[in-house]
């Protein structure tokens, strides 16, 4: 099914192209020709997609094109893959070097945060003194240490932002890695599949091309015999006679030319029991035939014994019985 689906998408996507060509020069050439020339696209792309079905040859060069293709299939797939891991691990470089900043922000921010409050609780003590902050080296007054906490705060909240950001897109470009490999896995299986059934394959494609051309050479037949018959089929049920004629004639054919071996010894041993039946018979009616009549002897009142008088009434094979008066 995957080559047929192939093929037709293949021809398909030849038919369209041509067509949509063909639309394009048809802009200018009014509704009419527009409508022509899509017709012709139409039964163009019909056409190709029957040749490409029915053609032993065009499924064959499908067969190789479609076993070629999966190297280059393969190979750009193993590039995205590439390309995207790289992605990813840039990514996760980038999380890890903003959650440091984080980290690192949020201990100065609480540093500081620690001397604010120190510095706060020493103003109130001491209305009139100036207070100054030392935070990374430099001393603050209380205005700029301010600032300088809420630009940290600020970082920080940047930063996390970042980590979101870097999870996320790590997560969604991951899931598309585990795509890529499944597809990876999935084509490598195909090729792996189609290198080991690519003889069967050519088998049956063998086989169409040959059943083509039984087809071929029994329509040529059937046609040759039509033209010659003088009663030409003029109504359905004389197509469906012939038909059912030419199955049944060559059912039978096909059924004797796969008969075995075995049927021949059948008729012989049936012949041969026949023939000795047919002897056997022949056997006991000249076995019957050859028997001496039985003579029949009378007794007479007298004491004269005499043979008895054959009238030619009695049967070869009946016995007199001897007559005592």
């Amino acid at each position: 099914m995957a080559i047929c689906k192939t093929v037709i998408r293949g021809v398909v996507i030849t038919g369209v192209v041509a067509g949509l060509a063909a639309g394009a020069v048809a802009v200018t050439a009014g509704p009419q020709a527009l409508f022509a020339i899509v017709g012709q696209a139409r039964d163009k792309v019909a056409h190709t997609i029957e040749l490409a079905i029915d053609d032993p040859v065009a499924l064959r060069a499908q067969l190789r094109e479609l076993e070629s293709a999966y190297p280059e299939r393969i190979g750009e797939v193993r590039g995205e893959l590439t390309e995207l891991q790289q992605q990813i691990a840039q990514l996760q470089q980038d999380g890890l070097v903003a959650q440091k900043v984080v980290e690192m922000a949020s201990a100065d921010l609480a540093s500081l945060k620690d001397m604010l409050a120190r510095a706060e609780s020493a103003r109130t003590g001491a209305p009139y003194t100036v207070i100054n902050v030392r935070f990374g080296g430099q001393a603050l007054s209380l205005e700029q240490a301010y600032s300088r906490a809420t630009q940290i705060s600020n970082t920080i909240a940047a930063y996390q932002t970042r980590v979101s950001d870097a999870e996320r897109d790590v997560t969604f470009l991951q899931q598309q890695a585990d795509r890529l490999n499944e597809l990876l896995a999935q084509l490598e299986t195909e090729q792996a599949e189609l290198q080991a059934q690519i003889w069967q394959l050519d088998g049956q494609i063998e086989m169409i091309a040959r059943n083509d051309k039984l087809i071929d050479m029994v329509e040529r037949r059937q046609n040759a015999i039509e033209k010659y018959d003088k009663f030409e089929a003029v109504s359905l049920e004389q197509v469906k006679s012939r038909i059912a004629k030419i199955r049944s004639t060559q059912e039978a054919r096909l059924n004797a030319l796969a008969a075995n071996r075995g049927t021949d010894y059948e008729t012989k041993a049936r012949t041969t029991l026949d023939s000795e039946r047919a002897a056997k018979q022949i056997f006991e009616r000249a076995q019957q035939l050859s028997q001496p009549k039985p003579e029949t002897v009378e007794i007479t009142p007298s004491g004269a014994t005499q043979p008895a008088q054959d009238d030619g009434s009695k049967s070869v094979a009946s016995v007199e019985r001897i007559v005592i008066d």
